[in-house]
């Protein structure tokens, strides 16, 4: 594998590692070949073409981000207390800080979440990693064996 890259993410305490392919602009229409489209959703692509090419991030607008702040504000009561009951089950397993591995995208939010409230309960930190998950392949090999490398000797 070639030399690991660290990308910035607006996650705290997160490290992206990656191999740079380059930088592409998936809204500009010169590249618009090389990400998917309306095939991402046609019921007879499976398997490995339906992963071929990236999709690309939807353009969110400022509408969206506030509807989803205001969501989670609204119920930070409750997603606080389902973290910390999360946070002692995981606790009750652990005899040492983990590195807690998240599957991209939607296990990120809760992971980091999770990390938090167990470095708070361990007083050590605890590193977040996320992995792709690709239908038909499973979670990315080289990606976790980065990050076993990254953070040695501890539970996963």
């Amino acid at each position: 594998m070639s030399e690991e890259t660290v990308i910035a993410t607006p996650w705290p305490g997160v490290r992206v590692l990656a191999r740079s392919a380059g930088e592409l602009d998936p809204y500009d229409t010169a590249n618009a070949h090389r990400f998917r489209g309306e095939e991402a959703f046609a019921p007879d692509v499976a398997g490995w073409k339906r992963w071929s090419k990236p999709s690309p991030e939807p353009p969110l607008d400022e509408h969206f981000r506030t509807l989803v702040l205001t969501a989670i504000a609204q119920r930070a009561g409750t997603i606080h207390a389902l973290v910390n009951a999360l946070a002692e089950a995981v606790q009750g397993s652990l005899t040492e800080p983990p590195l807690l591995v998240a599957i991209l995208r939607a296990g990120l939010p809760v992971s980091v979440l999770l990390a938090r409230c167990l470095e708070q309960q361990l007083g050590a930190p605890v590193p977040v990693v996320a992995l792709s998950l690709f239908a038909g392949w499973g979670w990315d090999e080289a990606a976790l064996l980065a990050a076993l490398r990254t953070h040695p000797n501890r539970p996963v």
